[in-house]
């Protein structure tokens, strides 16, 4: 494989096409909830409500679950599902095109009512505390989807998430590494 660098390829580019997925996930959660910085979220009213970064076991496994489900339902599995096969095997797509694909697929995803039934039982099970507080402000029976924009409900189940995940991550990347 020639590893010289493409007519026109950007270094930013390169380092996208470049990065193993294991990588790509890292750096896809770091830029969601760096770990320098604590996370709080607002409510549709301009409300703060700091997120922690960590769950006991019997919310985190819950929220878990529903985010699985989430995955998993038909109209998102095919949402992703488009997007991956837009990308194609071995092609090199910039990232401009990434981006534009990746906008469609949230787009298609966030607009489905399974989308926010999912986020609301992950939510809800994850931050029973932060939605009785943004409930007892705002509307005492509203939804986290009727409370807090999408991006701040999905950013809160990110920190929760990245622990969990980078150690699955690692576990596997030091299993492939053996293999």
């Amino acid at each position: 494989m020639d590893d010289a660098p493409q007519a026109g390829t950007t270094d930013t580019q390169r380092s996208a096409v470049d990065r193993s997925p294991e990588d790509t996930l890292r750096a896809l959660l770091d830029v969601l909830v760096p770990d320098d910085r604590a996370l709080v979220i607002q409510d549709a009213a301009g409300n703060e409500y700091p997120v922690p970064r960590t769950l006991p076991m019997r919310r985190q496994i819950p929220a878990l679950r529903a985010v699985e489900r989430l995955l998993g339902d038909p109209a998102i599995a095919r949402a992703v599902g488009a997007f991956a096969a837009a990308r194609g095997d071995g092609d090199e797509v910039s990232v401009v095109s990434q981006v534009g694909r990746l906008a469609d697929v949230l787009f298609d995803v966030v607009d489905t009512e399974a989308f926010a039934t999912g986020l609301d039982q992950a939510f809800s099970a994850a931050y029973p505390d932060i939605l009785a507080a943004a409930r007892g402000k705002g509307d005492p029976a509203g939804r986290p989807t009727d409370l807090f924009p999408v991006e701040d409900l999905v950013g809160a189940m990110v920190p929760f998430s990245k622990r969990l995940v980078g150690t699955i991550v690692e576990v596997f990347t030091q299993v492939g590494a053996t293999l």
